[in-house]
């Protein structure tokens, strides 16, 4: 082998080198959980989804009766977004519940303003907005609406502090989702642990939220659990209208079998009678 050969296999030995740490590298960082709302302006997800393993989108603040209330300005933009670019995604509500009346209608509204391609809902629970009623009775008024509306997992997000506050329990919710800015994880139960408020994900400027699995085989679940649903609901479905095909086509072929008896006309049934006479006299 010449020289001339010997620098050609050894060039694209080296490519081919430089290619897999590239891509290694790139499949290594993809390990953020990140929270995103109109906040963090105009997310560029292709580039976005280079260090996301999973996105939490917020979706809208308290109930058409408040007079805080809005919509997330980029909350279609955004679930669109990580959709396109293959980042699993939940979407999440900030709670301003006044009654248990109120907390019904959040939910209802959260559920109808959100993506069908959401994988969880998450219930924001981290302020009081009254100083009146229980907060835990509110927040189990919301769950229950919810799970009327979906069969999705459905997380609960605080504040430790918030929680131990007000003594919550979400024992009931799919998961948990717990907000401590320390280097030591909460002592509260959580699944997921939102550590800062000052991350940095490729794709997004400025400050970002970021998280970490406390369990990470409960924080995949959220959205594995998510597409076994919808699989469910898609097989249901199907069977139910294979179900209506299979009851449309025997009603059809009961009319054909009905259409094709030829009637026995009157003359013919009068002859026979009269034949039959016959056949019995002694």
């Amino acid at each position: 082998m010449n020289i001339k050969s010997i620098k050609k296999l050894t060039g694209l030995f080296m490519g081919l080198v430089t290619a897999l740490t590239i891509s290694t590298t790139a499949f290594a960082s993809k390990d953020k959980i990140a929270d995103v709302s109109q906040w963090q302006g105009d997310i560029q997800w292709d580039k976005a989804a280079d260090d996301l393993e999973m996105a939490i989108i917020r979706v809208q603040q308290g109930s058409t009766n408040d007079e805080s209330y809005y919509l997330d300005t980029k909350k279609d933009q955004n679930a669109s977004g990580a959709k396109a670019a293959n980042v699993p995604f939940g979407e999440y509500a900030y709670s301003e519940f006044t009654s248990t009346d109120d907390a019904t209608q959040e939910a209802t509204e959260f559920y109808n303003n959100s993506s069908k391609d959401t994988k969880f809902y998450v219930l924001d629970n981290e302020a009081r907005a009254t100083e009146t009623g229980n907060e835990q009775e509110y927040v189990n008024a919301w769950l229950k609406q919810m799970r009327k509306l979906t069969d999705k997992p459905i997380i609960y997000y605080s504040y430790q502090s918030f929680i131990e506050a007000n003594n919550m329990d979400y024992s009931k919710f799919d998961g948990s989702w717990v907000a401590k800015y320390s280097s030591e994880q909460p002592t509260a139960q959580t699944d997921l642990w939102q550590y800062s408020q000052s991350g940095t994900v490729n794709g997004i400027d400025g400050d970002v939220d970021l998280n970490t699995a406390v369990d990470n085989n409960a924080v995949k679940s959220w959205y594995a659990n998510a597409e076994k649903n919808n699989k469910a609901a898609d097989k249901q479905e199907q069977k139910a209208t294979e179900n209506k095909q299979t009851d449309t086509k025997d009603k059809n072929d009961d009319k054909d079998n009905k259409d094709n008896q030829s009637p026995v006309s009157a003359p013919q049934a009068v002859l026979s009678v009269i034949q039959g006479f016959l056949l019995v006299r002694p």
